[in-house]
């Protein structure tokens, strides 16, 4: 097995995670929206493409929801990669779910919860200048050895 050096590049989706577009139309196919991420090509894709299109065979995607207006994920899946503890959870249709990007009034992030960190955006944004970045690059590192094995 290649050795494989932990840097700042093991989860290169994330950044592409909160930047993307979600429930825009798909390219590939006009009828549906986009609703869920591809992490091996880090870019939104539809229903067709994650389950019928050769082009995502074998990838791993994550299926995001919309709620009150705003994009979320839900807990059980995003834990497997982030540490969700100290975001604050919202329920759509009973299931727990954290939202990707905060909320802005009148353009202004405001986090007003009461958690640490309103989405997952907040929390990645308060911990790239801090040491603590490592451990998410680290648990991802070992959550793709992991999936290698």
């Amino acid at each position: 097995m290649k050795k494989q050096k932990v840097t700042p590049h093991v989860l290169p989706w994330l950044k592409s995670f909160l930047q993307a577009e979600f429930y825009n139309r798909c390219g590939n196919h006009h009828d549906n929206k986009c609703n869920f991420f591809c992490i091996e090509c880090m870019k939104p894709i539809c229903d067709s493409c994650d389950s019928k299109s050769k082009q995502h065979t074998g990838h791993v995607s994550l299926q995001v929801y919309k709620a009150s207006r705003r994009t979320g994920i839900r807990n059980e899946i995003m834990k497997n990669y982030l540490n969700l503890g100290d975001i604050h959870p919202y329920k759509i249709n009973s299931s727990p779910i954290v939202y990707i990007r905060p909320k802005k009034e009148e353009g202004v992030h405001k986090c007003s919860t009461e958690s640490k960190y309103c989405s997952i955006e907040c929390k990645v944004r308060a911990f790239s200048n801090t040491v603590y970045v490592i451990f998410f690059y680290f648990i991802s590192f070992l959550l793709r050895i992991n999936s290698l094995q």
